[in-house]
C-alpha cells in the first residue's frame, strides 16, 4: 500500500520519484570543505602573527622583505609608455605627486641615440614646473636657469658630454635660488638606462638601474614650485635621446624598492651618423 501511494504522489504510471541516494556523500564533501577552509584560515592567522612578530612573510612593497608578494602593492603610476607614439605633458591632478614639491620619487628610462646633436645648450629630458622656453635660439652661454628658471626638478644632458644632470631648486638666504645638482657622468650612448630620483625635504638621491649613484644632502628648503611635467622637445626625441616609462610615486622610495625595478628593456638601436668630416 505504501509503495502504491508513493507512486501516485511522486510519479506517473509505473515510474516514480527516486529520493537522492548520495545525500551522505554531499554532506561529506561539504564537511571536508569546511575543514579545509578552517585549516587555511588558521595557517593564514599564524603567518600574519609571524609576519608582525618574528620575521616578514608578506612582501607589502616592491623590493620589501618577505617571501610572498601581495597583489596590488605597487602604488606607482606609469606614463609615457614605450608604445605611445607621442609624449604629452602631465598635469598635477593626473599624477600621484599632486601639489607636493618634495618627498616623492620618479623613474625614467633614457637612451642617448646621438650625443653629438643639439649641443648649443643643455639638452632637457624631463621638467617638472614650467616648460622650457620655446622659440628661442640657445647658445653656449645659456645655462639651465636662462632656459627655465621656474622648475622644481629637471633632468638634462650636458651641452657637449654624455653627463646627465639631475637638478633640484632650493631656496637659500635672502630668497636666492640654489641649485642642488647631482651629475651622473658619461651615460653610455645606444644603451637604455633607468634613472631613479628621490626628492626628499633635505636630500636628493639618484639611482642608475636600481643602484644608488649618488646622494646629496642640503640644508635649504625645496623651492615650492609645482606645475606640469614635460617630456623632451621633439627635436631632442628625434635625434638626441628618447625617454619612456615615467613612473611616479607620491612618497620617498627606499633603496630596496629602487632595486626591485632594476634595469629597463633596451630600445631598438639607431644608427649613429659619422660626425667626422672627410
Amino acid at each position: 500500500m505504501e509503495s502504491v501511494l508513493n507512486r501516485v504522489r511522486y510519479g506517473l504510471g509505473d515510474g516514480y520519484y527516486n529520493y537522492p541516494t548520495d545525500t551522505g556523500v554531499n554532506s561529506g564533501v561539504i564537511q571536508y570543505l569546511y575543514y579545509f577552509l578552517a585549516l587555511t584560515l588558521i595557517i593564514l592567522l599564524v603567518l600574519v602573527l609571524v609576519h608582525f612578530t618574528l620575521t616578514p612573510i608578506f612582501i607589502t612593497r616592491p623590493g620589501g622583505k618577505g617571501i610572498v608578494p601581495l597583489p596590488g602593492t605597487d602604488d606607482s603610476k606609469v606614463y609615457w609608455k614605450r608604445s605611445e607614439t607621442a609624449l604629452v605633458p602631465l598635469t598635477d591632478v593626473e599624477t600621484p605627486l599632486g601639489t607636493s614639491f618634495e618627498n616623492y620619487s620618479m623613474m625614467l628610462d633614457i637612451q642617448i641615440d646621438n650625443p653629438t646633436t643639439n649641443t648649443d645648450a643643455p639638452r632637457v629630458l624631463f621638467t617638472r614646473g614650467t616648460e622650457t622656453k620655446k622659440g628661442v635660439t640657445f647658445t653656449a652661454q645659456d645655462t639651465i636657469l636662462t632656459m627655465n628658471d621656474q622648475f622644481n626638478l629637471i633632468l638634462y644632458l650636458d651641452r657637449i658630454t654624455n653627463d646627465l644632470n639631475v637638478t633640484l631648486q632650493t631656496m637659500g638666504s635672502g630668497s636666492t635660488v640654489v641649485l642642488e645638482n647631482i651629475t651622473v657622468p658619461n651615460i653610455p650612448a645606444g644603451r637604455t638606462v633607468r634613472i631613479g630620483v628621490m626628492v626628499g625635504s633635505r636630500v636628493l638621491e639618484v639611482y642608475v638601474n636600481g643602484y644608488l649613484a649618488r646622494s646629496k644632502a642640503f640644508t635649504n628648503s625645496v623651492r615650492s614650485v609645482v606645475g606640469n611635467i614635460y617630456p623632451p622637445e621633439d627635436k631632442i626625441l628625434s635625434s638626441t635621446a628618447r625617454v619612456s616609462n615615467l613612473r611616479l610615486w607620491g612618497r620617498p622610495l627606499s633603496p630596496s624598492e629602487f632595486r626591485a625595478y632594476g634595469s629597463p628593456d633596451p630600445y631598438d638601436r639607431k644608427e649613429m651618423p659619422d660626425s667626422c668630416a672627410s
